[in-house]
């Protein structure tokens, strides 16, 4: 059952059939009801679980420490911690553990005449 807040022209909560009215950030929102997929787990997705949940408990042990200085304020278009997530997701096995050699901690250029180099030492 759905409750009709504001007349026939305004907002609802709750369902309609297969329509969803709902409220997000004081605007009123329809959307439609998604479809049920039964999806069977796989061994490819489970392996991509097992990568995305140790890169997600590396990223979060070193977020504050390393991911805010070194990706925040470079990362384009997402966060620190999502660039450096999208970085390392190869470096992690099914099994969730780390290949540290291909760990990528930060990006950018680096030699001379690098506008991103601010105050190098010579």
């Amino acid at each position: 059952m759905a409750v009709i807040k504001q007349g026939v022209l305004g907002g609802f909560s709750g369902k309609i059939g297969g329509v969803i009215g709902s409220s997000w950030k004081g605007i009123a929102i329809i959307k439609a009801m998604p479809l049920s997929v039964a999806q069977p787990v796989t061994a490819k997705k489970t392996n991509a679980k097992a990568r995305f949940s140790g890169v997600v408990s590396l990223s979060t042990d070193i977020l504050l420490d390393t991911i805010k200085p070194l990706l925040d304020r470079t990362a384009v278009q997402m966060s620190g911690y999502n660039a450096f997530a999208s970085m390392n997701k190869a470096c992690f096995d099914h099994t969730g553990l780390i290949n540290k050699a291909d760990l990528k901690i930060s990006k950018g250029k680096v030699g001379s005449g690098s506008s991103d180099l601010a105050g190098s030492v010579q």
